[in-house]
C-alpha cells in the first residue's frame, strides 16, 4: 500500500489549490528521495554489514518514510554493532515512545543516562515526563 495514499486522497479535491498541489509535490519528492536513500544505504550495508553508521542511516530513512518497524530493526542492528551510538538510542526511544512502549522508553532512557546525561535529560523531558498516548484502533 502506498504510504501517501491518504495524503493524496485529502488533496485530490483541491486540485485547483496551488498550495495543496505544492504540498503534495513536496511529499512525493520526500518519499522518492527517501526510497532512493534506503536503496543506497541497503547497498552500503550489503557491502559492509558491520558498519553501525550505515544501519543507523537506513533506520533514519525508514523512520522518515513512516516505516517504524523497519526503522526499529535497523537501529537495533546499529546498536548491536556500536552500543554507544547515542543517536540510535534516541531515535529508537522516540519510536518506542510513539508506539506507547513505556518500558522500552525507560530502558532507552537508562542507557542514555550512562552514555550522555545531557541528551538523556532532553530525552526524559520529551518521552518520560510527557509520554505520547498510542493511537487507539
Amino acid at each position: 500500500m502506498e504510504r501517501l495514499a491518504p495524503t493524496k486522497q485529502f488533496f485530490a479535491g483541491a486540485s485547483e489549490n496551488p498550495k495543496a498541489r505544492s504540498t503534495l509535490a513536496y511529499y512525493d519528492e520526500v518519499v522518492r528521495h527517501t526510497n532512493n536513500a534506503i536503496a543506497a544505504y541497503r547497498e552500503a550495508i550489503r557491502l559492509n554489514p558491520k558498519e553501525a553508521a550505515y544501519w543507523a542511516n537506513v533506520g533514519e530513512a525508514y523512520r522518515i518514510s513512516l516505516r517504524p518497524e523497519e526503522a526499529i530493526q535497523a537501529y537495533l542492528a546499529s546498536l548491536r554493532l556500536d552500543p554507544e551510538l547515542v543517536s540510535s538510542w534516541e531515535f529508537l526511544g522516540a519510536l518506542y515512545g510513539f508506539q506507547g512502549k513505556r518500558d522500552e522508553v525507560l530502558l532507552v532512557y537508562a542507557r542514555l543516562r550512562e552514555l550522555d546525561p545531557a541528551r538523556a535529560d532532553d530525552f526524559f523531558k520529551v518521552w518520560v515526563l510527557h509520554p505520547i498516548e498510542p493511537p487507539r484502533r
